[in-house]
């Protein structure tokens, strides 16, 4: 799940749909389309049928898209913020979403 949060704009195109855009803050860089669409072969090869299916699963599953709304919620709030103090709270918020995935 954490995998899954931290690419959210890739997810889409590993499932061969166009990648979405969120409007959110990212500690890398590495979510944009140019970065999957340069994907190394051996990453490619990890794209199996099976392993599809279960990502595509797994994407269905009602506590799943309620984390990652939470998470977008979160995130696009971070990128928003620039005090300190308000960011941390943030933050804090986000340490709840990965504390209910490990749980």
């Amino acid at each position: 799940m954490e995998t899954i949060l931290s690419n959210l704009p890739l997810v889409p195109f590993l499932l061969g749909h166009p990648p979405r855009e969120y409007d959110l803050w990212y500690s890398i860089n590495l979510t944009k389309l140019e970065y999957a669409q340069d994907l190394p072969e051996e990453q490619r090869r990890l794209r199996t049928k099976d392993a599809l299916d279960w990502l595509a699963g797994i994407l269905r599953e009602e506590s799943v898209q309620l984390l990652m709304s939470d998470y977008v919620a979160v995130r696009a709030k971070l990128k928003g913020t620039s005090e300190t103090d308000e960011r941390r709270k943030v933050l804090a918020e986000e340490s709840m979403i990965w504390k209910r995935i490990q749980a």
